[in-house]
């Protein structure tokens, strides 16, 4: 029987045994690769949830999972790991690009035109990065009156995905975005409540939030976009898995479409259907 969450601290101590089988099953299970000498985040986060279940160590918490036949822990097992490292406007650069070069690009195939722009962000964690979009879009739309569009967003994680589509955030998480977009697009919280923004009701219905995973695109991925952000998250997969993602980001972008990777990933495609634009900016130019 668990003990009442929060009566134990979580013992530090991970075998070796032990973590190699919990980096398999994170593999297996979300094609997440962690190294061993990222042991120490897999004891970080695990101790955070032996906590909420009141377990004394990870090695009970490695039983606790391995008898679940539910499925439900694993999954939360997967939430746990899943590294959620993101903020507004990041690697600037991109979004700039967008409207300043792609916006031009993309409406010769009537995207934001003839039929709204569909932007897609392929790891999209507790939002930032989709309202980026959406926010620099609709700054676009000022001078371009004729341009509509529509943001998706997708993730493993049901958590994040709660927060995005909730889209509250503190005041530490918008501290990079200027006071002219915080005035424009976001409401301060109710009095009383800790001191907190959200996002404009216009920004928020042009998002859709869906669970999806880059490794397994059967769920939740029926679209096609004219952009994708695929950024900071294939570093977290051995070769085989990028392969994968890669392959259902240019799977979903329409020819002509653009793909944005991070700064330190590069995308590779056997099949020749992508073109270097800029530095991590990519054009596709032809179906497989």
């Amino acid at each position: 029987m668990l003990q009442q969450p929060g009566k134990i601290s979580a013992e530090s101590g991970l075998s070796e045994e032990t973590a190699n089988e919990l980096r398999s099953l994170l593999r297996s299970s979300a094609g997440i690769t962690l190294s061993p000498e990222k042991d120490g985040l897999l004891r970080m986060r695990l101790q955070r949830r032996c906590r909420e279940l009141g377990l004394p160590s990870i090695e009970s918490y490695h039983r606790h999972l391995v008898r679940d036949t539910s499925g439900e822990e694993l999954r939360q097992f997967v939430e746990a790991m899943t590294i959620h490292t993101t903020s507004f406007f990041r690697e600037r650069g991109h979004y700039t690009w967008l409207v300043e070069h792609g916006l031009d690009k993309l409406s010769t195939e009537g995207a934001g035109t003839k039929r709204p722009l569909v932007v897609w962000s392929a790891a999209c964690s507790s939002g930032q990065e989709a309202y980026s979009a959406a926010i620099a879009l609709a700054l676009a739309a000022d001078r371009r009156r004729d341009l509509t569009f529509r943001i998706i967003g997708t993730d493993i994680s049901r958590k994040v995905l709660g927060k995005a589509q909730a889209a509250i955030y503190s005041r530490e998480e918008i501290s990079g975005l200027s006071p002219e977009i915080c005035r424009r697009f976001l409401l301060r919280a109710k009095p009383g409540r800790e001191e907190c923004y959200r996002i404009v009701p216009e920004l928020r219905e042009m998002t859709t939030w869906r669970q999806g995973n880059l490794t397994d695109p059967r769920r939740g991925m029926d679209f096609t976009a004219d952009v994708a952000f695929i950024r900071n998250v294939l570093i977290y997969f051995d070769e085989p898995t990028v392969a994968r993602a890669i392959d259902t980001v240019i799977d979903r972008v329409r020819l002509g479409g653009v793909i944005f990777a991070g700064h330190s990933e590069v995308l590779r495609d056997p099949k020749g259907r992508l073109t270097l634009l800029a530095p991590s900016i990519y054009l596709k130019e032809r179906n497989q």
